[in-house]
């Protein structure tokens, strides 16, 4: 299958199931699988994976399921650009392996290099109740926080991710490497490093400042303040 048919689903339910998830994309074509990421106690991490048959019928579902909602959560969906790099979690029961997913004993490696190149993180799977304050006093445990930002949509809601900088690549680092999956506000959030700065649109938190380099993702204001 083309890496081009491979969706990652952020947002979901911790109630969704992977049945639930790959109905919901049937309207856009056919589904080759899903799969719905789990911690090594099974439960839900609130994100999964769908294969589509053909790049067109992805390219549907990212067009027309993108903010639908599902199970209660508006979810969001982009083309997987991270299988077989980033260690994500389990494959729901039932479903296919997917590369990239870790086995149960197993330990997550992240190769260095899909980490040295930016200071940038994203954050998802956050409560919509989390300010960006609340996140970023979340970083510091791993280092300066530069700034951090809720994605908004153009209703003034959060979209339940966030973007976070680093004071340096390091930093960055270990924050990936200790907080991801670590919960947040009653949810298990993932970190990852932003490889689509300008790719996803939302609104910055309130008073942060407008980055024209970033479209509508947001800017520094929400890290300024202490």
């Amino acid at each position: 299958v083309s890496m081009a048919c491979k969706l990652y689903v952020g947002n979901l339910s911790y109630e969704t199931s992977w049945q639930r998830l790959k109905d919901h994309f049937r309207p856009a074509g056919e589904v080759v699988h899903a799969d719905i990421m789990q911690d090594y106690h099974g439960r839900s991490k609130g994100c999964g994976l769908v294969t589509m048959a053909t790049p067109e019928e992805a390219t549907r579902a990212m067009t027309e399921l993108n903010e639908t909602e599902l199970d209660g959560r508006p979810i969001f969906v982009r083309e997987d650009r991270d299988n077989s790099k980033v260690s994500v979690g389990l494959p729901a029961p039932g479903s296919r392996r997917v590369e990239g997913v870790v086995r149960p004993g197993t330990r997550a490696v992240v190769p260095p290099s899909t980490l040295a190149g930016s200071a940038k993180l994203y954050v998802g799977n956050l409560a919509y109740e989390t300010t960006w304050q609340v996140l970023k006093d979340h970083f510091r445990q791993a280092g300066d926080v530069v700034h951090a930002d809720i994605l908004q949509g153009r209703d003034g809601r959060s979209k339940g991710c966030g973007l976070v900088t680093m004071g340096s690549c390091k930093e960055a680092n270990i924050a990936i490497e200790t907080l991801n999956d670590t919960e947040l506000n009653g949810r298990r959030m993932f970190v990852r490093e932003d490889r689509e700065e300008a790719a996803v649109s939302g609104l910055p938190a309130p008073g942060a400042r407008n980055d024209a380099t970033v479209g509508y993702r947001g800017g520094g204001g929400g890290g300024t303040a202490t």
